[in-house]
């Protein structure tokens, strides 16, 4: 069944260039890409152009408005049966369009939400590690990283950024270069979730929260009325939004745990990122007024913890 990868993109053009560097690797090759330049004013153009040898891409230009007209952009083009979500800083696995297939050629009406890993592809002395779970010890998680890459010890401080991972080291080999810089288990996969009601989430009422569309995919039939609103501005919450419509939608989720791809862990600007953040979140907040939003906002908000979320959503 062919599908479009869709990824919308601003000024990452490093990142994305690994991005897709890994979909020229995928085992299945029956797919487009939809890469949407929200307004770039770095040289993503020219990092499109060295694969349209290799991947079949549908490059579309807009001016600067936003991930949410971006994404619908990319939706309103795809001419696959299959819509599948990766964002522009993604390194994926061989087979993530394949897995990501496999499950909606057999499940329709199902959401493929996949298995999101964290990476260094470039390090830089003011990287920020967004994702990672409270309960992950950083400091081991580092010292692990560098037992791995003790090559890399003698370079810290000592330069403005090290480019760890090229496009061309992946090609001649994904997995090991994914394994070599692999960081950590992102905390928005919420595993707990998982490991209580496995990866058919049917069984959560509040299953919609753990697709995001940094990595996700549907079928294109049922979607046809749902879109991603772009009254969300800046970073966060439209794929929140847009996964709660397809929840009202009448989609089952489903986790897929070998659609995987990896997060590339970069420098942020977190100030800007938390304003625009807290503002999308309390426009969500705002626009559905129901009792698991409501529950939603609370865990949040930091007063449930996501054990406690899960009970009290089934009561």
């Amino acid at each position: 069944m062919y599908s479009s990868v869709i990824i919308p993109t601003y000024n990452k053009s490093f990142y994305l260039d690994l991005t897709l560097s890994g979909l020229s690797k995928q085992s299945m090759k029956d797919f487009e890409v939809i890469i949407i330049n929200d307004g770039s004013t770095d040289n993503t153009e020219s990092i499109v152009k060295r694969y349209e040898h290799q991947l079949e891409i549908k490059y579309l230009v807009q001016e600067n408005g936003g991930r949410s007209k971006a994404k619908n952009l990319g939706m309103e083009n795809a001419g696959g049966e299959i819509l599948i979500f990766c964002d522009d800083d993604r390194i994926p696995v061989i087979n993530f369009v394949s897995n990501h297939v496999d499950h909606i050629e057999h499940n329709k009406n199902s959401v493929s939400v996949g298995l999101k890993e964290a990476i260094l592809s470039r390090y830089t002395n003011s990287i920020k590690t967004f994702y990672i779970d409270p309960s992950i010890n950083l400091i081991e998680c580092f010292a692990d990283f560098f037992r791995r890459n003790q090559e890399l010890l003698h370079q810290i401080g000592k330069e403005k950024a090290i480019d760890l991972i090229s496009a061309e080291k992946l090609q001649l080999d994904l997995n090991y270069y994914l394994n070599k810089y692999r960081l950590y288990t992102c905390i928005e996969n919420f595993l707990e979730v998982v490991e209580y009601f496995g990866t058919q989430l049917n069984k959560f009422p509040m299953n919609w929260m753990l697709a995001t569309t940094g990595n996700l995919a549907l079928h294109k039939l049922n979607c046809n009325s749902i879109s991603f609103d772009e009254n969300y501005q800046g970073w966060g919450i439209e794929d929140n939004d847009f996964a709660y419509q397809l929840k009202n939608a009448g989609f089952d989720f489903y986790f897929n745990t070998n659609a995987i791809n990896f997060h590339q862990e970069h420098p942020r600007n977190t100030r800007i990122d938390r304003a625009q953040g807290e503002e999308n979140i309390q426009r969500f907040f705002n626009k559905y007024r129901t009792n698991d939003i409501k529950l939603y906002e609370r865990f949040f908000n930091g007063e449930y913890t996501l054990h406690e979320l899960i009970e009290l959503s089934m009561k």
